[in-house]
């Protein structure tokens, strides 16, 4: 086991966006460093070519709002690609 330190504000919005999800917060904290971690695992030169080719992704603060509604546990979709500029 780990504790984490974290603000009071951070805290807060965890909570309570733990209880929209209605999960307990440790359980949903650990949700989201699991699709974090696992995201940073990935071997994504070939994704940046296919970016740079057609300028289509999934811009980080779309994540983000999928993450803050409750990632997978939300039941929402993961954010499609669109044209970035």
């Amino acid at each position: 086991m780990t504790t984490i330190v974290l603000s009071d504000d951070l805290a807060a919005q965890l909570g309570a966006d733990a209880e929209r999800a209605g999960q307990p917060l440790g359980r949903y904290v650990q949700d989201l460093l699991s699709d974090v971690v696992a995201a940073d695992h990935w071997d994504d030169s070939a994704d940046f070519e296919e970016f740079k080719r057609t300028r289509e992704g999934i811009p980080g603060e779309d994540v983000v709002a999928w993450l803050k509604a409750g990632g997978p546990s939300s039941g929402l979709p993961f954010p499609k690609p669109r044209r970035i500029e």
